[in-house]
């Protein structure tokens, strides 16, 4: 995507969020205020995730790894355009349940839940990780193998 794609798409992101907090009526702008924030839920409890764990192995959390949402569902045998399709759909998914449980549910209740099912769809991602890396082992990077594939 490069610097301008993501620097356009996070000014259309706050364009959005900030046209959605701008609701007449003091009692549903913070239920506005969640739902608009629900299309950054994916990219700010990523990064969340990621500096706890890095915080966690005692790692500098400003370091770069392979520890992002994407390299997980590439991890799972995904297809860069299906990992794509399936953060989308991910996105998607949280956007639509919190458009919907708002009007049903507590704020704090609400925010809970997301942050419950983003753990367990991790735990998810976790076991097929698994279940991948154990049917096909990844290959060791070796001298000989490196002169193959050059």
């Amino acid at each position: 995507m490069g610097d301008t794609g993501s620097l356009t798409l996070g000014y259309i992101l706050s364009f959005i969020i900030l046209h959605l907090c701008m609701a007449e009526d003091h009692v549903a702008r913070p239920k506005m205020l969640l739902v608009s924030f629900s299309t950054l839920i994916v990219p700010m409890f990523d990064v969340v995730r990621v500096v706890l764990s890095r915080l966690r192995d005692h790692r500098n959390p400003f370091l770069p790894d392979k520890n992002h949402i994407h390299h997980k569902f590439l991890r799972t045998g995904m297809r860069i355009r299906w990992a794509m399709a399936g953060l989308l759909m991910v996105s998607l998914f949280f956007i639509a349940l919190n458009a919907i449980l708002v009007r049903y549910l507590n704020i704090t209740l609400l925010c809970g839940l997301d942050i419950l099912l983003w753990i367990v769809m991790h735990l998810v991602l976790n076991h097929f990780i698994a279940l991948h890396e154990s049917r096909f082992p990844r290959k060791k990077w070796t001298r000989d193998y490196a002169a193959k594939a050059g």
